[in-house]
């Protein structure tokens, strides 16, 4: 659906979840953008059906896009672990599993302090104003960037050794200090 809004100057679509008639979005780019597919395991919100682990149709595709952008609502182990999941599946495809790119997405929460305890205290605060409290503070310890800015560095360069090529993140506050 959405390549052809993006492609087709005037698009219908009929499909399982989305339909829409002769509908038009202007401008359209230039050309088509390229296309990343976000997913993965996932640590449980409370009352939820969130499960932790990445399903086979997610991973399906994720390796038909060739670019996976990893959810940042499971730990950075489970995200290491999905990775190595992909490329065996992109594997029993018969995809190359070089081919497909590592992309991850989180928030995070910058402080000036070197002080591990007092910067994960100093994060405590916009975390809980930006994410809700229906999930605890270690929950949210366990999936978003938290620490020191050299303990930030540290988790990024992680995924680097894993294999992640690009990475974005969200501010938790819009404060620019």
């Amino acid at each position: 659906a959405v390549t052809l809004l993006l492609t087709q100057p005037n698009a219908s679509y009929e499909g399982r979840y989305y339909q829409f008639e002769d509908v038009t979005i202007d401008p359209r780019p230039p050309r088509m953008p390229d296309m990343w597919v976000s997913g993965g395991s996932r640590v449980p919100d409370p009352g939820e059906h969130d499960v932790p682990v990445i399903a086979k149709s997610v991973m399906n595709r994720i390796v038909r896009a060739g670019k996976w952008l990893s959810r940042c609502s499971g730990t950075r182990e489970w995200v290491k672990r999905d990775w190595g999941l992909l490329r065996e599946h992109a594997r029993s495809l018969g995809k190359d599993p070089d081919a497909l790119l590592f992309g991850h997405c989180n928030f995070v929460h910058l402080t000036e302090t070197t002080d591990s305890a007092r910067a994960i205290e100093e994060c405590k605060g916009p975390f809980l104003r930006t994410m809700g409290t229906h999930r605890s503070w270690d929950h949210l310890q366990e999936c978003y960037m938290v620490g020191t800015i050299d303990s930030i560095n540290a988790q990024i360069e992680d995924l680097v050794g894993a294999g992640m090529e690009y990475i974005v993140l969200g501010p938790v506050t819009d404060d620019p200090a």
